[in-house]
């Protein structure tokens, strides 16, 4: 069972007061400890005994103006309530009473010296009972309030915190994965195959691309630069931000970007040499050669690290698939002739991200009956799918089938989307993915062949 600390401070609060309730004359929390006994038998002794010294003949004062002998229980009372002063009076009353015992000449107790002295006693521990359970009141409440305060403040500093590293999470990183993707998809062209004899050059929207990295990673001085067809860095820049120094092609993060066609900081440059550039990345796939780098000056200290520099290469790769999409797209074309050429393309990108980040995206195969209210539900369901996700549809022996690719989405997420479309479903039309009609088939995009996967899908579909 979950413990509330909330539950326990008010349990003691409650506790506090119920111990503060004070009785009239006698406070049910003042204990007859033995140690308090002995010290108030000690106390009453020890004045007695002061007494005998001034007033031998008199010790008890019964005769005088006033009887001092009350003083002593009277200081009991004051200090120990009234139960502590009554057991002072009862030990005064009876060494008196023992006087004859001592060989000393009994005491005269008289109704009034008796009355009088337990009064007094009595007002006073009757006083101090209820300034004490006052007190014990005050300080429960105090104790209660100081640590209700402490647990506010606790959780105040705890919200701040939170707070403010969220906030340095939303300036470092102001967009997720799947929003950076979406926004690089916007960037670049829409995709279509490439005439015969047609390569595939470094697009042309390079700038576009440069400003939404120096948006997504406070990138305040950085250029792209091209490579020629030789391999070698040309020294005019296709695209800008912020002002540009001449290339230093000698500088050793960019030296080791290019010699490990990776992304390189200066944190991984061991040399002594002074280093210009804080960070250098080619835009390259894994078998074809580089054909632009992006080369960083400054940008902000907090964006420089390694969780933004992987989200970086994440994009800067799916950008160069965009350049190489031909041959990205190649072994998915020649094992599925049919596939639409976007949705390949879309798929071996998937693929590409699983083999380099192992970031998973999954394939959803959906069959549908033709006619009827099957018909609207279909495209109700295509209707549905987020911005990133990407379907080709087909229609085969009266059936309606959608291949569904879902990137940056593993099996829990896509069991959500499939619990979505089945809510949706049956409350507009009254169908559900579980009737005998409709089949629904669920794979991981491959690393090594993403095609397998389309091809087995789009098998059981022809098979119904």
């Amino acid at each position: 069972m979950k413990h509330d600390p909330q539950d326990s401070i008010d349990g003691r609060f409650s506790t506090a007061l119920k111990g503060a309730q004070a009785s009239w004359v006698i406070s049910s929390t003042q204990e007859l400890q033995p140690q308090r006994l002995l010290e108030i038998a000690l106390l009453i002794a020890a004045g007695l005994l002061l007494s005998v010294l001034l007033r031998p003949q008199d010790p008890f004062w019964v005769r005088g103006d006033y009887p001092w002998i009350w003083l002593m229980p009277t200081v009991v009372a004051l200090r120990y309530g009234a139960l502590s002063g009554l057991f002072g009076a009862f030990v005064i009353l009876a060494l008196g009473f023992a006087m004859p015992w001592m060989h000393r000449p009994p005491v005269d107790f008289s109704a009034a010296f008796l009355a009088g002295g337990l009064a007094q006693v009595l007002i006073v521990g009757h006083v101090s009972d209820r300034w004490s359970e006052g007190n014990k009141h005050h300080k429960g409440v105090n104790q209660y309030l100081t640590e209700r305060l402490r647990a506010l403040t606790t959780a105040q500093y705890l919200l701040r915190v939170s707070h403010d590293r969220l906030e340095q999470e939303v300036y470092i990183r102001p967009v997720t994965l799947r929003g950076a993707i979406e926004r690089l998809r916007e960037i670049l062209p829409v995709l279509h195959p490439p005439s015969s004899g047609e390569k595939s050059p470094l697009l042309g929207n390079t700038q576009d691309l440069l400003e939404l990295l120096s948006m997504l990673f406070q990138l305040t001085q950085a250029a792209i630069y091209p490579v020629s067809d030789l391999g070698k860095l040309l020294p005019q820049p296709v695209a800008t931000i912020g002002p540009v120094s001449p290339l230093l092609e000698e500088d050793p993060v960019l030296v080791h970007a290019v010699e490990r066609r990776r992304l390189t900081h200066l944190k991984e440059v061991l040399e002594e040499s002074p280093q210009h550039y804080l960070m250098a990345a080619p835009i390259v796939t894994d078998h074809t050669p580089i054909v632009a780098m992006l080369v960083v000056s400054d940008m902000s200290f907090l964006s420089l690290n390694q969780e933004n520099l992987e989200f970086l290469q994440v994009l800067l790769d799916y950008y160069a698939d965009s350049v190489f999409q031909s041959e990205l797209v190649r072994p998915i074309l020649e094992q599925v002739p049919e596939c639409q050429y976007r949705f390949g393309v879309e798929l071996a990108r998937a693929g590409q991200l699983r083999a380099r980040f192992e970031i998973r995206s999954s394939l959803v195969a959906l069959s549908f009956p033709q006619g009827g209210r099957h018909d609207t539900a279909f495209q109700d369901v295509l209707r549905q799918l987020r911005s990133l996700d990407l379907y080709w549809e087909e229609i085969t022996q009266g059936r309606q089938h959608a291949l569904v690719l879902l990137p940056l989405t593993q099996l829990p997420e896509v069991d959500e989307f499939l619990l979505r479309i089945d809510g949706g479903l049956k409350t507009h039309f009254e169908l559900s993915l579980e009737d005998p009609g409709i089949h629904t088939y669920t794979l991981l995009v491959d690393a090594v062949n993403p095609a397998g996967e389309l091809f087995l899908l789009r098998q059981m579909m022809r098979a119904l």
